[in-house]
Parts: structure tokens; C-alpha cells; sequence
């Protein structure tokens, strides 16, 4: 019998931070951010770029929703056409 350390171990992992990506209404969150602007970070790391992101400015220059939108779901979308790109090359 497998201990449970070794099932969770051994299961297949998901990179969350894709799914959650997709799991809030973003226009809420538009609506919220702008809302709440000054409670925000003014920076956060972006480890994915190796720099950081400047919060507040990137969310007060959005001109609108639709640009709001495709920022936020841009890294996501980096992420998941990535993925395809190494499926589809058949490199796991």
C-alpha cells in the first residue's frame, strides 16, 4: 500500500496560477482596482521577466476595459500558448 506522502507526491501537479487566471469576472475586478487604485502595491515582482511590474501605473494608464482586460490575461495566455507550443513539439 502507497503512503499518502508518496501518492501526493507522485500525482500530477497543475499550474494554478493559469486557472485562477480565468476564475474572476475581470471587469469586476476593473471596476474594483480602479475603485481601490491607491490601496494597491505600487510595484510586485514579475519573476516570469526577471524585473517587476509597476502596479498602480499600468491599472491608472488603462484607458478603458478593453485594455484593462488584455493585460490582465496576457501572462495567462503567454503561459498556455507555451504549453501548446511544447505539446505540440511532442517535448514535455
Amino acid at each position: 500500500m502507497i503512503s499518502a506522502y508518496e501518492f501526493f507526491k507522485s500525482a500530477p501537479k497543475v499550474e494554478l496560477h493559469v486557472h485562477l487566471d480565468a476564475a474572476f469576472d475581470t471587469r469586476l475586478l476593473y471596476e474594483i482596482a480602479q475603485r481601490d487604485l491607491a490601496s494597491l502595491p505600487v510595484e510586485e515582482p514579475a519573476p516570469w521577466r526577471g524585473g517587476s511590474v509597476r502596479v498602480r501605473e499600468q491599472i491608472a494608464e488603462c484607458g478603458c476595459f478593453d485594455e484593462f482586460s488584455r493585460i490582465v490575461k496576457m501572462r495567462a495566455e503567454d503561459v498556455v500558448a507555451g504549453q501548446l507550443d511544447r505539446d505540440n513539439s511532442g517535448n514535455l
